[in-house]
């Protein structure tokens, strides 16, 4: 993973649980300090990344269910309340939410960050087509939400995958620690 904060793994996990267990069969104590403190450092760094990650996934999921919600309705509303709905999208779930309370959040996780941008990019790149064909060709507008709809659900299974991720890198973590006792 390609971040300025390290996270917990799982795979970082066990090996620091294994070398943990070995200083504490060689009574290596300020070696153990040193790794007991890494594996509560990595823990408090990946808790921090779990917030930010699970405000991403309530954010993108609220855009792809609006997304979704308004392609299902694009046919039987006005243009009035078609162009709120755009606007609205865009503008409060996308821009206010997704992009500055969501991705923007995760900066520091470069990697993902730039996964995430481009999926958000094509999204309103997408949105945008839609409602500018909203007026006149209907199945054009509809396919373009269509291919909105994809790049945002892309999103929140990237999100997803990340989160269980961490979650599993804790797990190991607190399995082994309970294992200590």
């Amino acid at each position: 993973m390609a971040a300025t904060t390290t996270t917990l793994t799982i795979p970082l996990a066990k090996k620091l649980i294994e070398t943990i267990w070995n200083l504490l069969k060689e009574k290596k104590l300020d070696e153990l300090k040193q790794k007991i403190t890494e594996l509560v450092t990595l823990s408090h760094n990946t808790g921090l990344a779990l917030e930010r990650y699970v405000l991403l996934l309530k954010y993108s999921t609220e855009a792809s269910v609006h997304s979704t919600e308004l392609q299902s309705v694009l046919e039987g509303i006005s243009k009035d309340i078609g162009k709120q709905q755009f606007s609205k999208l865009r503008d409060v779930r996308m821009q206010t939410n997704l992009r500055k309370e969501g991705i923007e959040k995760i900066y520091s996780y470069r990697e993902d960050y730039e996964k995430a941008i481009e999926y958000y990019e094509k999204a309103e790149r997408h949105l945008s087509n839609a409602q500018e064909r909203f007026g006149g060709d209907i199945s054009y507008s509809i396919q373009e939400m269509e291919y909105a709809n994809q790049e945002l659900d892309r999103l929140v299974m990237m999100v997803k995958r990340k989160i269980d991720e961490f979650i599993g890198g804790l797990i190991e973590a607190y399995k082994a620690l309970e294992k200590m006792k």
